[in-house]
């Protein structure tokens, strides 16, 4: 039985990762044809990933190593290719966003 159950769990959790591989390489060709940049690209990948649901301007300068002005524009401008979009509950000084699935 004990057996049985762990060989559950291991295939639940790799029904898990496969999952998720699944939507973000779907979430990579709904974008293909969008110009993303590298540091654009770890900030999708990290909400990609699970860790988090929301990303804000001080986690993406963590993440990519850039000022705020810049990790601004290039949040925004994941805004408005439709990648991201704005968490409806926060306040404008505390922007956060989510991707668009």
């Amino acid at each position: 039985m004990w057996h049985t159950q762990i060989i559950h769990n291991a295939i639940e959790m790799s029904i898990t990762a496969i999952d998720k591989t699944i939507a973000k390489t779907k979430f990579y060709d709904k974008i293909r044809e969008i110009k993303i940049s590298e540091n654009q690209s770890k900030a999708i990948n990290f909400l990609l990933s699970g860790k988090e649901e929301s990303i804000n301007n001080s986690m993406y300068r963590a993440i990519t190593d850039t000022s705020q002005v810049t990790a601004s524009r290039q949040l925004n401008d994941l805004v408005k290719k439709g990648v991201l979009q704005k968490v409806s509950n926060q306040k404008a000084r505390s922007s956060a966003y989510e991707i668009c699935l």
